[in-house]
């Protein structure tokens, strides 16, 4: 963690040293020491903390036999004086991701009152092509597993976490058709369990929309309690004037 002094500036007698930390969330720290006679060396103390994990990332597709960076959020509020790292444990086709702090905090030591959630980049071995369910720790039950698809054709090597919509959008997906067959029905929103399908597209374009979609639900925040959906209406395609539609 790089720490660039900004200030140093003497109120009163009392020091105040205004510090930017590059790889901390936006806003400044102060950290105030000393007296009349001179400036105290700040005391920490560190220890490792584990942080329950609230959502992560994972691509449409990974690039098999090569290594994946995703991205993985904690709950509640990051501290300034906290740096997060991920650990990483593959069992078969189980992959378990936790968020872990450590924290050293000066004597004396203010931190301003905004709140970023804590974040860390989790380093993922390279994997054969295949399956794998990534969990979080500490996260909710989620009513949609989040899992990760591995294959030898993709180039996908990392994520990032974004607004968690959990919207799929459908600009990048052709509708044509001829026929009504050659149209499927989907759902775009991935993080309602409720959701009935709303749209369709054409039907070779379905692995690719499936990968999209699990890549948007895997950001999705899990609900503490459990939903109980009433059954989707009957969707009917369409093919109307070479072009797939719902009904």
């Amino acid at each position: 963690m790089k720490k660039v002094l900004l200030a140093l500036v003497a109120l009163g007698g009392v020091v105040v040293v205004a510090c930017n930390d590059d790889d901390a969330a936006p806003g400044s720290v102060l950290a105030e020491t000393g007296s009349d006679s001179g400036v105290d060396a700040p005391s920490c103390a560190t220890s490792g903390i584990a942080e329950l994990g609230r959502r992560a990332c994972v691509p449409a597709a990974a690039k098999a036999n090569a290594p994946l960076s995703i991205e993985l959020e904690g709950s509640g509020c990051g501290s300034c004086y906290e740096t997060y790292s991920c650990a990483v444990s593959v069992e078969g086709s189980a992959i378990t991701i936790s968020l872990r702090a450590e924290g050293c905090t000066p004597a004396n030591a203010l931190c301003d009152a905004s709140c970023v959630a804590p974040r860390a980049v989790c380093a993922i071995p390279a994997l054969v092509a295949g399956t794998y369910q990534v969990t979080a720790t500490g996260e909710p039950s989620r009513e949609v597993p989040r899992d990760l698809v591995v294959a030898d054709g993709a180039t996908e090597t990392r994520c990032e976490l974004g607004v968690p919509t959990g919207t799929v959008d459908l600009t990048p997906f052709s509708r044509s058709c001829t026929v009504e067959t050659d149209c499927v029905a989907v759902t775009t929103d991935t993080c309602s369990p409720c959701a009935c399908p709303t749209e369709a597209i054409a039907k070779s374009e379905q692995s690719r929309f499936d990968g999209a979609a699990r890549a948007a639900s895997s950001q999705c925040v899990p609900r503490d309690t459990q939903v109980v959906c009433a059954a989707c209406p009957q969707a009917t395609v369409t093919c109307g004037g070479g072009v797939c539609a719902i009904r």
